[in-house]
């Protein structure tokens, strides 16, 4: 399978089992005002998300900065980080394209870690957004959530 095609579909199986983890990880903690304001921000992040996954320019557009990024990720050398590196970054994605307020959490000890925000910064900026965008986002940045999964176990039996 292509190198670029095999960390992509690793990349969204893992996006996906994270989803699913924090779900049922915020069900299980007790309400506090906190985890309550996570919880809304977080819940309109999707809805928004899912929008604009129905506009075929907004969702062509979320399409393209993903392949961008993804093909900036297969030319990594991530030997030297551990097995099954998982990282996950946070920034926005203003209205003209450009990026700020990077944030990384997860494995941030791994050398592969520098490079995912390199990669991010390295496709800045990205074009403008489609006309429709700014309407349904409702302000004129978005937060953008993107994991990167490392020498990841292939799914399935052992």
């Amino acid at each position: 399978m292509n190198p670029f095609l095999r960390h992509l579909s690793t990349a969204l199986v893992i996006a996906f089992c994270l989803l699913a983890i924090s779900g049922m990880t915020q069900q299980t903690n007790r309400p506090n005002s906190r985890n309550d304001a996570v919880s809304v921000d977080e819940k309109s992040r999707r809805e928004t998300m899912a929008k604009l996954e129905t506009i075929p320019e907004c969702r062509d557009y979320l399409g393209k900065y993903n392949t961008a990024i993804s093909a900036k990720c297969s030319n990594f050398d991530t030997k030297s980080s551990p097995h099954d590196t998982m990282i996950q970054v946070r920034f926005i994605l203003h209205q003209d394209g450009s990026v700020s307020d990077i944030v990384i959490s997860g494995d941030t000890s791994a050398p592969v870690a520098p490079m995912c925000i390199k990669a991010i910064k390295d496709c800045s900026p990205f074009p403008k957004w489609p006309d429709k965008m700014r309407s349904i986002v409702g302000k004129d940045y978005l937060e953008i959530h993107y994991h990167f999964g490392f020498n990841m176990t292939p799914p399935g039996p052992e």
